[in-house]
């Protein structure tokens, strides 16, 4: 039996036995399992490695441990918040509303916490001397910071959140 899941297997090496096909010529090999034929009968080779591998763009990686598929896995579970915030380069100050978008993430109750998020980016602007901080790190960091932290105080979830620091 070459072909089915493990339950096809076992009947079809019965259905050889019922045929007159003797048990010493019929292996059941799981995956990786490697069959030998010879002239001399059928034995077990050595095994070779087996299991889910993710193709993506061309390249092969191992599915279990592959960090893009731990990504995927995270944002499929708890949603993205994706933050953009548009600010002065010259003055430091907010040039614009934040914008707030949330993508697979479940609201509670209907809950719109959009405009609690915009107020925290808010306060993080004034916060942060943004007209010193020039790679908009630590704006990043601490809008990434306060926006988890509150997320997680209203709902238990640990979404991926981004936030974008667009200077003009």
């Amino acid at each position: 039996p070459v072909h089915g899941e493990y339950r096809h297997l076992k009947r079809h090496a019965r259905l050889a036995t019922d045929l007159g096909m003797s048990e010493n010529n019929i292996l059941i090999a799981d995956i990786g399992n490697c069959v030998e034929l010879t002239p001399d009968g059928i034995q077990f080779g050595e095994s070779v490695s087996s299991g889910s591998r993710l193709v993506d763009g061309g390249s092969l990686e191992d599915r279990e441990n592959s960090v893009v598929m731990k990504d995927r896995k995270h944002l499929s579970e708890d949603g993205i918040f994706v933050i953009t915030a548009c600010v002065s380069e010259r003055t430091g100050d907010l040039l614009s509303e934040p914008s707030v978008v949330n993508r697979g993430f479940v609201m509670p109750n209907n809950a719109d916490y959009n405009s609690d998020i915009r107020h925290i980016v808010e306060n993080c602007v004034d916060q942060v001397d943004v007209r010193a901080d020039t790679d908009g790190s630590e704006l990043t960091a601490a809008i990434k910071k306060q926006v988890k932290n509150f997320i997680y105080k209203k709902t238990k979830q640990n979404p991926v959140i981004m936030a974008n620091i667009v200077r003009v």
